[in-house]
């Protein structure tokens, strides 16, 4: 697997916010694969101790993972999202993730209207929080006008 590096990202989240820093920054954001921590369902592995090589594995029910979103004070969801396992670690957080392209990120949130926030690097000093409308904004095409 390949190793996920943001470390340009890292350093425009750094950078005092002026209009030009903003614009490199959503254009490198739209294009990266960041860390979701997510929750996979009970049943995804169901079956796969005894697989051998070449097994079709069909597990019961639903398969899939839902996402381990925070909650702030007004009950707004927000969609966490770090560019390293290594900031994970530093803040504690502990847990499965997927490493998830930004633009499929969005496909999933067209989908629903139970996430508020997208946060990025939440409990970290350059954290970086913007509505879930505005990350949407960033992938609209001709045919969605």
């Amino acid at each position: 697997m390949e190793r996920i590096d943001n470390t340009d990202l890292e350093e425009l989240m750094k950078q005092d916010i002026t209009a030009e820093m903003q614009i490199m920054f959503l254009e490198k954001f739209k294009e990266s694969q960041l860390l979701m921590p997510v929750t996979f369902s009970e049943n995804i592995f169901e079956g796969i101790e005894d697989a051998e090589v070449g097994d079709v594995i069909k597990p019961d029910g639903r398969v899939g993972f839902d996402i381990n979103y925070l909650t702030d004070g007004d009950d707004n969801k927000a969609v966490p999202l770090f560019t390293s396992s290594e900031i994970m670690e530093s803040v504690g957080v502990r847990c499965s993730v997927i490493g998830i392209f930004m633009s499929d990120l969005a496909d999933m949130l067209k989908q629903t209207d139970k996430y508020a926030v997208i946060s990025i690097n939440p409990f970290t000093e350059f954290d970086l929080n913007m509505s879930v409308e505005s990350f949407l904004i960033q992938f609209k095409n001709e045919n969605d006008f």
